[in-house]
């Protein structure tokens, strides 16, 4: 399957457009619910990860979260009413699939395409493409049952808020609104020019390599359509990965399931319609899952 989702770093991001079925369990009451996917080995500051599964306050999660400097999930009440959510995606014969329809408008815009089977130092290579010929490469691809002998292409950093402000794609969750990155960079001269916010649109196993956010600044991700595996470490855990040489990895999916003597990191999975917290400083891998199509 493939995926759609939104993220902001102090940004505003819709991440990632894998759509993808899921299976959602029904949660209740205002309790957090915990998912744990960390290693029992791993001396870390926590060991699960905190599903909010309704409505706290904000004061709340500064507290738990944006104080203490910790992840968690935001389940799928938060984007229930966003626009992306209702029509980024479309049901075909019992599978929910990218609706390219809803694209098709913006098909002129100049979008960021990288292949994720190529190593480009510790990224993946770029080019540009038109939207329309990247959605239609998308569509042949999902058809062609994601040949392995053809490019994986993931579409990154779209800046489609800044593009073309009157789409309400999205509303910014109370949590997130004061947003020092976006408000400098926004109004400011060159190089206090730049925008947070992206679309990101890419068919299943396209991934995003072992980084950290812009400016060690804290990111929030919500997924619109798909399935989403993300690898996290703490700030300072990322320091026992690096070679000889003083580099971090590119992929760290090998110590997904590690030995002893290695840190393994925290896995979380994202649903279609949560919005995970990465705070500042946590080193991250994003992967979208497979699904069928």
């Amino acid at each position: 399957m493939d995926n759609i989702s939104c993220i902001s770093s102090l940004q505003a991001v819709v991440e990632n457009l894998l759509v993808q079925t899921f299976s959602e369990e029904q949660r209740s009451g205002h309790e957090t619910e915990t998912s744990s996917h960390a290693s029992e080995r791993m001396q870390l500051p926590i060991q699960s990860i905190d599903r909010i599964s309704s409505a706290i306050s904000l004061d709340d999660f500064f507290q738990k979260y944006l104080l203490k400097n910790i992840p968690c999930i935001i389940s799928k009440w938060i984007t229930k009413d966003w626009t992306s959510c209702k029509q980024w995606s479309v049901l075909h014969n019992g599978r929910s699939l990218p609706n390219f329809q809803e694209f098709l408008g913006l098909g002129s815009s100049v979008v960021s395409v990288a292949d994720c089977r190529k190593r480009e130092f510790n990224s993946q290579p770029k080019e540009d493409w038109l939207l329309k010929d990247y959605l239609a490469y998308l569509e042949n691809y999902i058809n062609s049952g994601y040949p392995k002998e053809q490019r994986c292409l993931y579409l990154k950093d779209w800046h489609l808020t800044r593009d073309h402000p009157d789409l309400k794609v999205y509303s910014v969750p109370t949590y997130f609104s004061d947003d020092w990155l976006l408000e400098l960079y926004s109004h400011g001269q060159p190089p206090f020019d730049d925008d947070f916010r992206f679309v990101y649109i890419g068919p299943k196993q396209s991934w995003t390599p072992f980084h950290a956010d812009v400016f060690r600044s804290y990111s929030w991700s919500a997924n619109v359509c798909g399935k989403k595996k993300w690898l996290l470490y703490p700030p300072g855990y990322e320091d026992q990965l690096r070679n000889e040489a003083g580099k971090l990895p590119y992929d760290i999916r090998v110590l997904e399931h590690c030995s002893s003597e290695k840190k393994c990191p925290i896995s979380i999975i994202q649903e279609a319609g949560e919005i995970v917290f990465v705070p500042s400083g946590w080193y991250h891998e994003v992967i979208n899952l497979v699904g069928s199509c």
